[in-house]
């Protein structure tokens, strides 16, 4: 069996660039360690371009633990936008780092071959092995700011629940295949029937803990405050909107492929889930006084109501669709979001939302440029998160899930609450005090002002986004008619 080169050439292309990213950072003086970065930047944008250009593939590789389709095609795409993105903003971050600032940036770009390699997992194995290698790499981000005790804390915390829930899933895992006597998805599916109702459920239930905690669902989602106030900045941006699509990407494949046949079940206490996932999140952000922790519980609130696509995903694939269209929306505002923060924190020295007040008039522009991320965050027409949650809420009114759309909608009224605080104190209150702006963060801007753009140019022109989310879309349902069409495997 040949190596499919050509297929799989974006993920051997990041793993040859982050092994010369640990090379170039032995031989770059101390003192010159952006350079790293910049290699980072020209290797992950050579990468994007020729992700792009690909074809999506319908046929597995690697003996069928793989799918080079166009689920994995969107996700390379959204994975490489992300790491170009996030090791932008980490350039002028890292500047007070003490020591290894250059390994920084080959752990970004192992973590992003880590996330295309789940989201295009067509096996047990391979799902458990890449979400270690999601988890793992994570932890080591976190933890990036080793003389920091809030960066060790949040680390140790998230190692100890991530454990847990690996285990747990593992666990479900070892359920399904010895039920199935198969790891590979489509064969699973094939073979559920003859698994006990109490197996099916049980693992179902185990597996769902593990990939819920990668996607902070509730009640799995006790880490994501903590680690997003610990972690340095650029790393909660990435960790906000990178392992959490990756996470509903193989979300996607183990339930509408493997478990498939036991749907009935699974669907409604993914809608209860979903229900307590919108709610907490989006209550207790209310009460935050610390921005990255408001941000933190916004995130654990959008995983709920990206949960409303998995749960209303039917034949059609328009609950899929709804998620990706979502996806690419929230990337742009909560990365923009990031980058404010990261801005308003190295000048401030803060990340308490009360000093906030005042920015509308001290820094008019990151303050705009908040103001229309905190919008589309909220869901207010006519932004981009307005457009997702709009196809969102059309999936769950056309299934027998309805009232999913109800919750949603009421969830967005509740957020404007702690969205709009934080625009009212830039705009109606005075600063606190008067900030001193030794120099502008040119990275950090150039990231928001390239959000705020990508966001506008969603709003004039949606179709080529569209278009794209349709055709990544449309093999994902494949998946169900191939197993709809295979014949059950007899035990």
């Amino acid at each position: 069996m040949t190596f499919p080169w050509r297929m799989l050439a974006t993920e051997v292309g990041l793993c040859g660039l982050g092994l010369f990213l640990l090379l170039a950072d032995l031989v770059v003086p101390e003192g010159r360690k952006r350079f790293v970065g910049y290699l980072a930047l020209l290797g992950l944008l050579l990468l994007f371009l020729r992700a792009a250009g690909a074809e999506p593939q319908i046929e597995p590789v690697l003996g069928g633990t793989y799918l080079a389709d166009g689920f994995t095609y969107f996700f390379r795409l959204l994975a490489l936008g992300i790491a170009l993105l996030v090791v932008l903003l980490s350039l002028d971050y890292l500047e007070n780092l003490r020591a290894h600032r250059g390994e920084f940036f080959a752990i970004v770009v192992f973590a992003t071959l880590a996330l295309i390699l789940l989201a295009g997992s067509n096996d047990l194995l391979t799902v458990y092995l890449f979400v270690e290698f999601v988890s793992l790499t994570s932890y080591i981000l976190v933890g990036y700011q080793k003389f920091t005790p809030r960066s060790n804390e949040a680390s140790i915390k998230y190692l100890l629940y991530g454990a847990v829930a690996s285990a747990v899933m593992l666990y479900g895992m070892s359920l399904l295949y010895g039920a199935t006597g198969t790891t590979n998805l489509q064969e699973i599916a094939g073979a559920f029937g003859f698994a006990s109702p109490l197996v099916k459920m049980l693992a179902a239930l185990f597996i769902l803990v593990g990939l819920g905690f990668k996607v902070a669902m509730v009640p799995f989602h006790q880490w994501a405050p903590d680690v997003y106030e610990g972690a340095p900045t650029p790393i909660t941006a990435f960790l906000s909107v990178g392992p959490k699509a990756a996470g509903f990407a193989v979300l996607f494949r183990v339930l509408m492929t493997a478990l498939v046949p036991y749907r009935e079940e699974w669907a409604l206490l993914l809608a209860l889930l979903a229900t307590a996932t919108m709610f907490l999140g989006n209550w207790v952000a209310l009460v935050q006084g610390n921005i990255k922790r408001m941000l933190a519980y916004s995130s654990i609130a959008h995983a709920g109501y990206l949960l409303i696509g998995v749960v209303c995903n039917g034949p059609d694939g328009a609950g899929a669709f709804a998620v990706i269209v979502y996806l690419i929306a929230y990337v742009l505002m909560n990365l923009g979001a990031f980058a404010v923060v990261i801005w308003v924190s190295r000048h401030l020295g803060t990340e308490d939302i009360g000093d906030y007040a005042g920015l509308g008039e001290t820094a008019p522009f990151y303050a705009l440029a908040m103001t229309i991320f905190l919008l589309s965050l909220t869901g207010v027409p006519p932004t981009a998160g307005f457009v997702g949650k709009f196809w969102l809420f059309k999936a769950a009114l056309q299934s027998e899930y309805w009232w999913l759309a109800v919750v949603g909608i009421v969830n967005s009224v509740i957020s404007l609450g702690y969205y709009f605080n934080v625009v009212r104190l830039m705009y109606l209150r005075p600063a606190r005090r008067v900030p001193a702006f030794p120099r502008r963060s040119l990275f950090s801007t150039a990231v928001i002002g390239l959000t705020a753009l990508l966001i506008v140019a969603f709003l004039i022109n949606q179709n080529p986004l569209l278009q794209l989310a349709q055709t990544s879309r449309c093999l994902l349902p494949m998946s169900v008619q191939i197993v709809a069409a295979r014949p059950s495997i007899s035990r």
